[in-house]
């Protein structure tokens, strides 16, 4: 019975796991000459989230969440057999003891020959602290009442949590995919408006020399026509590296050739405001942040350490440290919803924002063209000056850009926004 008492033994009364870390090249490359088909954003998505190396820890890291529940599980059971096993050794009588091992109690024992009682009385004493020494072992190793409590607490949580942890995983996987997919349109926008701006800057220059050979304008104002157009020219080949290395991260992403060509279906264009009111996003987010829960386990584990050490003085350091840890988890728990609600309503008013500034960024962007095209018309005509054609030439091409950059901002608030009201992009710790 010793023997099967010792071999439940706990090493240590909680167990934790290790995250699998998340990175690293995808899926093999494909064939470089072979022809691309179209990519829209929602396939370069579902390809990320089951076919790359993303998704393959992703994969790992539910399986660990797994062992990790199990664990709990095994834990629990072998405290739970050991404390059973405990209360029975705890209420063997010596005479049981006794009639297990020479059929015949001790004090029928001693009756029968009084000459054995020295024996007799070694030997139980012997047995009662063979008894004791194997239950303060067992003690010792963590098998106690408090310990199964936290195993329990931590084992249903980790039940519970394993498919959220996978979701966040997915969340992260899908928003990386994204942020990539936007960037190569965004590269491309970026072309587009520099190639019009140095289109723009040739016809300025080509109708300024005209007017000087007219003898309309200086031959200054021809100097800076040409020196305008190499600065636009300049940006055009720097937003070309941009976008070639942009096309080649999102090649590497998808485990690709990083110099195969990048066809996407998808274009920019600005996502749908969400349909719900601020305050339904609050509870939503409330009913699914996984954060809350994980505050609400630390009270209750901290709650049992801190029973556990309630034997000790109120000033030792022991009894202090578990207190203030208690106190700590008390208080992130009551300010957790708070923080989510903040979170949440930032966010919220952060796309209503980024929304108008989209709408914004589309006036500015119109009316800097219909300028542009008006004052060209007039300096063809002789009714305003090469620095007025350049400026709102400026102004239309830096609206160009804007608008590109204030979609692809709002649309990755959206991105970000539903997440804060789902179980987020970052997994919890078991």
């Amino acid at each position: 019975m010793y023997r099967k008492l010792m071999s439940v033994l706990l090493s240590a009364a909680l167990i934790c796991a290790a995250s699998v870390p998340m990175g690293g090249r995808v899926y093999a490359a494909e064939n470089e000459n072979a022809v691309q088909t179209p990519l829209s954003l929602a396939q370069a998505i579902t390809l990320m989230q089951t076919d790359s190396n993303a998704a393959k820890s992703a994969q790992l890291n539910k399986e660990a969440d797994q062992a990790v529940a199990k664990g709990y599980s095994e834990t629990y059971s072998n405290i739970n057999d050991a404390l059973d096993q405990i209360k029975g050794t705890s209420t063997v009588t010596q005479d049981q003891v006794s009639y297990s091992l020479y059929h015949m109690s001790f004090n029928d024992l001693v009756n029968s020959n009084p000459t054995l009682a020295p024996m007799v009385a070694y030997v139980t004493s012997g047995m009662n602290e063979q008894i004791a020494g194997t239950i303060k072992a067992a003690r010792d190793a963590g098998a106690n009442n408090n310990n199964l409590a936290i195993t329990q607490l931590r084992r249903d949580f980790a039940k519970a949590h394993i498919e959220s942890n996978y979701k966040a995983d997915m969340n992260q996987i899908e928003y990386n995919t994204v942020q990539l997919y936007y960037g190569v349109l965004l590269a491309r926008e970026n072309v587009n408006t520099c190639t019009e701006n140095v289109k723009a800057k040739s016809d300025i220059l080509k109708n300024t020399q005209n007017m000087r050979t007219a003898g309309m304008c200086s031959d200054k104002e021809v100097y800076s026509a040409k020196a305008d157009l190499e600065t636009a020219k300049s940006e055009l080949e720097a937003a070309k590296v941009t976008l070639k290395d942009t096309e080649m991260k999102f090649n590497y992403l998808l485990g690709r050739d990083v110099t195969a060509e990048v066809v996407l279906s998808d274009s920019l264009k600005k996502l749908p405001l969400p349909a719900g009111t601020e305050d339904e996003y609050v509870a939503q987010a409330l009913a699914n942040r996984p954060e809350l829960a994980g505050a609400d386990l630390a009270v209750k584990v901290y709650k049992k350490l801190l029973d556990g050490v309630n034997g000790y003085p109120r000033s030792s350091a022991t009894y202090m440290n578990a207190k203030t840890a208690y106190d700590s988890a008390v208080y992130t728990n009551s300010t957790a919803p708070s923080q989510i609600e903040i979170d949440v309503r930032t966010k919220y008013a952060n796309i209503n924002a980024l929304s108008a500034a989209v709408e914004n960024a589309q006036k500015t962007y119109d009316y800097a063209k219909e300028g542009y095209r008006l004052t060209k018309l007039s300096y063809e005509a002789g009714m305003t000056t090469l620095a007025n054609v350049q400026d709102i030439q400026a102004t239309y091409h830096k609206a160009g850009l804007g608008l590109s950059a204030a979609i692809v901002a709002y649309d990755l608030g959206i991105y970000s926004f539903n997440y804060a009201v789902d179980v987020g992009t970052t997994r919890l710790p078991l």
